[in-house]
């Protein structure tokens, strides 16, 4: 049976829908444009046949999700994936995904997740959509009338005259605004490249004894040991920095923090060694004690995933 919710996040309820077996891994789906969570009717009963825990939910402005209060507020695919992680943590209680499923915006949504929650996510599925700027720019060249038709007749199919009413309606809010989507495409594709060229700087850092990865308030990511000594430091631009962001939950302190700042301009020298207060205070033996205990108790675990990373997976 499913569990039906109105999760607030950001002052706007979202329609939610666990269902399942509780102990089964979860998987969240993401429908398409103009769709809602119904999307997937037929899908989850072979998900749950498989063992798996589905979470559906309603996009913003579709089906019981209503619409921003602020109608000036803009809503970017990160600002959309963000929240999806918190719908994931608040309905769950845990960030941790076997997968995300989904299909049309949907999919490119997917796949953003997964870049963005790579730790919290195992896999993910994505279709139904064109991604780059140029296969957008295709589209924009067929009929916009017949563009509309097409996308509303896919999504919100069925014979019913109710059925008809709707997709008539849909039409009357369905606009194709040739400089913004493509705009937004070449937007995607530089946040894109960016987790790959952050991903990229983050293997080559070598690893600190009983370490940890910190983004400093100068904009240099630094790898440090227990003690805090710096092994490896890189300065990052503010599209890298922002990136790095992107990884964790929103925050706009965060945002507001480093707003600004490019660890590019820090010099070498202070990279390697900055002053002791902007970085973590060092373990103290408790925390040691608490690591080992933890090392020792996952050591398999820990084996497993530092092979892979030497066999660069």
């Amino acid at each position: 049976m499913a569990t039906t919710q109105a999760i607030n996040i950001d002052g706007i309820a979202y329609h939610t829908s666990l269902s399942g077996p509780a102990d089964g891994p979860a998987i969240l789906l993401v429908h398409a444009l103009m769709s809602n969570h119904h999307m997937f009717d037929s899908t989850i009963p072979a998900l749950h046949n498989a063992g798996y825990r589905t979470l559906a939910f309603d996009h913003l402005g579709h089906n019981l999700t209503p619409p921003p209060s602020d109608p000036t507020q803009d809503y970017s695919s990160e600002d959309i994936v963000q929240r999806m992680h918190a719908l994931v943590l608040a309905t769950t209680g845990s960030p941790k995904l076997h997968a995300v499923i989904g299909c049309s915006i949907g999919g490119v949504l997917a796949l953003r997740y997964s870049m963005h929650f790579p730790d919290d996510v195992v896999d993910h599925v994505s279709g139904g959509y064109e991604i780059t700027p140029d296969a957008a720019r295709r589209a924009l060249q067929r009929n916009r009338e017949q563009l509309c038709q097409e996308t509303v007749a896919r999504w919100l199919p069925g014979d019913t005259p109710h059925d008809a009413a709707v997709r008539a309606e849909a039409l009357k809010h369905c606009t194709v605004d040739d400089k913004s989507r493509v705009q937004d495409m070449d937007q995607s594709e530089q946040r894109n490249r960016d987790q790959q060229e952050l991903s990229r700087m983050f293997k080559q850092l070598p690893e600190g004894h009983r370490g940890l990865l910190a983004l400093g308030p100068d904009g240099v990511f630094r790898s440090l040991t227990g003690d805090r000594e710096v092994v490896g430091a890189v300065g990052l631009q503010p599209t890298l920095i922002k990136a790095l962001l992107d990884r964790g939950p929103l925050s706009q302190e965060a945002e507001d923090k480093y707003r600004g700042v490019d660890g590019t301009k820090v010099p070498v020298d202070r990279r390697w060694k900055p002053e002791r207060s902007i970085l973590p205070p060092a373990l103290t033996e408790a925390e040691i004690k608490e690591e080992e205990e933890f090392a020792a108790l996952h050591s398999d675990e820990i084996k497993e995933v530092e092979e892979k990373r030497a066999a660069g997976a």
